[in-house]
Parts: structure tokens; C-alpha cells; sequence
């Protein structure tokens, strides 16, 4: 099934068009399978990353509860930057919940990498898209993280979020580049 919708300006003029697609998990060949899941674009993470990681950082007078509850720790891999996160919660069937939320705070930290040091950027990541490899049993993972570009207001981040030695996620996210905090 998809579903479109359509939005128009104030004259009809159509504007933006949104798809979701939705599919029965039956309907999907589930027999294929790729094998290797130990490479990927940006990892796996390097057998050093805990001991490298650094806790996140809260901005002075600003309160951030998802540092406390994923306690996330970040570190360089190679231009890339990795965030370790700690899932506050059990796995679902399928551990998707918690490979969201290592990628989703893994958008962040490459964007403020790469923005000039001389003034704070807010850069809110609204849209997500992440592909699930692998079912994801762990509570510790690592989401790895790299700023591809910065044009037009939008920041674009590659990510590929890894259980152990195993990747198994990947998307990409879109930043809103705000000129006001």
C-alpha cells in the first residue's frame, strides 16, 4: 500500500508531495541474504573506541535528559565521529527502538563538527531514514556519523549504526541549519 499526500499553496499550486509505502512483511523475500555485515562505509568501530569516548557534554544551563537516560559518549573515527550509546530500555522483537535512537543522536555531533566554532548553530535533525540489516539484540551500540554536506540551510549526515563487530542499520538525516537558538 501507498499512501501519498498531497499539500498545495493558497492557490492550489502544489507544493510538496509526501509517500509512505507500506509492506507486508510476507511480501518480502526474506529467503535472500547478504552474508557480510562486518564492512561498511564508515566502520566497524576500532577495538579502541570505549577507551578513546568521551560522555557528552550538556550545554552550560541547558537541560537534556536523553544525555542522562543514553548516557552517550562520542569519539573520532577518522573523520567520521562515533557515538556509543547505552539503550535505556529491553529490546523489542526486533531491536529497532533502540538502533533509532543510536542513529538519531548520532546526527548531531558530525554537524557540529563541521559549523564554524565562532558562534552556537542550532541544527534540529526532523527526518531520519533508516534501513535495519541485522536484528539488533544488545543494548550497547555504536552509530557512526559523518557530515556529507552543508548547502542551502540543510546539513545531510551519513550514519551506520553497529552491534559489536556487526552493522546492522543505515540511513541518512537531514539537519535544519536555524538562525535563531
Amino acid at each position: 500500500s501507498i499512501l501519498r499526500v498531497e499539500f498545495s499553496d493558497e492557490s492550489g499550486i502544489p507544493t510538496t508531495e509526501a509517500r509512505v509505502a507500506l509492506v507486508a512483511p510476507e511480501a518480502l523475500r526474506t529467503d535472500i541474504e547478504a552474508t557480510e555485515r562486518t564492512q561498511g562505509l564508515l566502520g566497524p568501530p576500532p577495538t579502541d573506541l570505549y577507551d578513546r569516548a568521551k560522555p557528552w557534554r550538556k550545554p552550560k544551563g541547558v537541560e537534556v535528559p536523553i544525555i542522562d537516560t543514553a548516557r552517550p559518549q562520542a569519539a573520532r573515527v577518522g573523520a567520521a565521529i562515533a557515538t556509543l550509546v547505552s539503550v535505556p530500555w529491553d529490546s523489542s522483537d526486533d531491536g529497532s527502538e533502540g538502533a533509532c535512537l543510536a542513529a538519531d543522536l548520532s546526527v548531531g555531533p558530525p554537524v557540529d563538527a563541521a559549523l564554524p566554532k565562532d558562534r552556537w548553530v542550532p541544527h534540529p535533525n526532523p527526518d531520519l531514514s533508516l534501513r535495519f540489516l541485522e536484528q539488533v539484540t544488545a543494548n550497547d551500540l555504536v552509530a557512526i556519523g559523518t557530515c556529507r554536506e552543508i548547502s542551502r540551510g540543510f546539513a545531510t549526515v551519513q550514519t551506520e549504526v553497529w552491534q559489536d563487530q556487526s552493522l546492522v542499520a543505515t540511513g541518512m538525516s537531514t539537519s535544519l541549519l536555524s538562525t535563531k537558538s
